[in-house]
């Protein structure tokens, strides 16, 4: 005993001289010692040991952050859920779902608990050291926001406002004499060939616009350059907002979110500044802190305040700052700039990506059979300087054909393919029966969510097929297949925190293809002397890490009916 004792004394003081003598070793093994504990009790011993995943992703972050720094984190989700199920473990603290009950849980939430917080990640979208209803962290102030604008995205009142004015169906008119205007003579065939996706966003944009601030104060993108130098301008500078960006690797926000913080602490503080010293040189002066649509959106608001608008539009009603006639936070002209410039960008983000990979599959030889029946089922059309009655524009949205390419879309190509992270709140939740301690990061992959449940999900290693024809009911069974399939389609988010503009999204899309069809047969235009100015169909955009369609260089053919 007393020669153990005697060891064991000697051994400690070895080892304190060796610690003393070379400190930098003994700081290593330190450190050492404790990576494999910390490897240890992550693998075997942590709340979500049991999760199925590599087990590398369990030991350290760096493996899910090199997939996102390879933009391949969609794509790795989606197999990790093929080969492990509907929960998977995608770092020491973070889960992946697909399950329907667990986006419920995650994103909505049930009784009085609501959805889990949102993370920094979500500050990049604010404007003008504002905050706004995506980029707001809490339900409470996501859900008073929404609730000042709600109406303006209703049905009703999409329906009601475009059958007295007409606004989106004179905006595909535009769209078609863009076309015939500015489409090049193509050597391959009849008509007129268009790069369709810079096209698509300024539809998109003139119809958000014009829904946001009013026809009248609407961007006009598909008009003439030659009438207008305004239209240049606009044209030149909604390009320009697709050129790379700090969105491009959105992981940033969440893996190195203390520097993005300081970075937006001094943007913000820089924005206070200039605009103190604006109103300082001149009480009057206009917005001068950013893009042309950061000027655009703050000075339509600005004029706005102090002349309104007699026509009823989502400006209006984030400056009248009322909510079921109780006033609430009112925003000022930042504060209402910031949201309604997230809404531009959104619309002309989402609707214009889903337009152009929908034209894009509908082009290809193998659906010019489906060009054919969406043709032979529409009714006839007025010319676009009427406007569609309530009754015209339903029988289009609910025109089954229509229905199942902008639903097959929305499935295989969400323009939000991304995970989108929340943060378990204190206390901890228990979700898919897996219990999730505070600040563990839960997320669930739009692509993921909606593919896992096709019957060739697992069989098929590669992309799933885009098949319009999935949607068509004929039996009882097609009905109840369908009905699931709806279900678990996320594309536009669910619940109080879903896309607030579904509704006009989807009769953008369904009027502008049914204009398309009933003048245009669209053909895929492989000329190799036509170039594409732009990478928006290889690059990464914000919530986009899936460059979809990378063998398409952009161009359609429309051939005159």
């Amino acid at each position: 005993m007393a020669i153990f004792q005697i060891s064991t004394k000697l051994g400690s003081s070895v080892i304190a001289e060796a610690a003393i003598s070379h400190p930098l070793l003994a700081l290593s093994l330190s450190c050492f010692a404790y990576g494999v504990a910390l490897a240890v009790y992550r693998l075997f011993f942590s709340p979500l040991s049991t999760v199925p995943g590599p087990k590398l992703a369990a030991v350290t972050r760096l493996w899910i952050l090199y997939h996102d720094y390879k933009d391949q984190r969609t794509d790795i989700v989606i197999e990790l859920h093929r080969k492990y199920g509907p929960v998977v473990r995608l770092g020491p603290n973070e889960v992946s779902f697909t399950s329907t009950s667990a986006v419920k849980d995650i994103y909505t939430g049930t009784g009085r608990e609501g959805g889990f917080p949102k993370g920094f990640l979500y500050a990049m979208f604010t404007h003008y050291g504002r905050y706004n209803m995506f980029s707001s962290i809490t339900s409470e102030a996501h859900s008073w926001r929404r609730r000042m604008i709600a109406s303006s995205y209703s049905l009703t009142n999409i329906l009601n406002r475009e059958a007295s004015q007409g606004d989106i169906w004179r905006t595909v008119g535009e769209y078609l004499k863009y076309v015939r205007r500015e489409g090049r003579e193509s050597k391959n065939g009849l008509g007129r060939s268009i790069d369709i996706y810079p096209v698509n966003i300024y539809f998109a944009c003139d119809n958000v616009s014009a829904h946001v601030f009013g026809e009248e104060r609407g961007t006009k993108t598909l008009g003439s350059v030659a009438d207008s130098a305004d239209i240049k301008l606009q044209r030149d500078s909604i390009d320009d907002w697709y050129v790379p960006t700090r969105r491009e690797k959105i992981y940033l926000w969440t893996d190195f979110n203390f520097g993005l913080r300081c970075f937006e602490a001094v943007e913000r503080t820089t924005q206070k500044v200039i605009r103190i010293i604006q109103r300082k040189v001149d009480p009057d002066s206009k917005y001068i802190g950013g893009t042309f649509l950061h000027n655009y959106a703050y000075n339509n608001m600005r004029d706005l305040k102090g002349h309104p608008s007699p026509e009823i539009t989502v400006a209006k009603n984030l400056l009248s700052g009322k909510i079921s006639g109780k006033v609430s936070e009112i925003f000022d002209q930042f504060g209402a700039a910031s949201e309604s410039m997230d809404h531009m960008l959104a619309g002309m983000d989402t609707t214009s990506d889903t337009l152009s990979f929908l034209l894009a599959m509908l082009s290809l030889p193998e659906h010019y059979g489906y060009q054919e029946t969406i043709r032979n089922s529409l009714p006839d059309l007025p010319p676009f300087d009427q406007p569609l009655n309530v009754a015209d524009i339903n029988s289009i949205l609910n025109n089954p054909y229509i229905n199942s390419v902008i639903k097959e879309t929305l499935l295989i190509f969400p323009a939000i393919p991304v995970t989108l992270p929340r943060a378990v709140p204190p206390g901890g939740r228990v979700v898919d029966g897996l219990w999730l301690p505070a600040g563990t990061l839960a997320s669930s992959s739009v692509r993921a969510v909606n593919l896992t449940l096709l019957p060739e999900f697992e069989k098929n290693t590669g992309n799933v097929q885009w098949e319009p024809s999935r949607w068509l009911t004929e039996s009882d069974a097609d009905k109840i297949r369908v009905q699931e399939l709806e279900r678990r389609l996320w594309s536009f988010g669910s619940g109080g925190r879903g896309c607030i503009g579904k509704h006009l999204a989807l009769i953008e899309m369904s009027l502008l293809l049914a204009a398309i069809l009933a003048n245009f047969k669209i053909r895929r235009d492989e000329d190799d002397t036509l170039e594409t100015p732009h990478s928006h169909w290889t690059c990464r955009r914000s919530f986009r890490d899936i460059a979809y369609l990378q063998d398409f260089h952009g161009f359609l053919r429309f051939e005159p009916l």
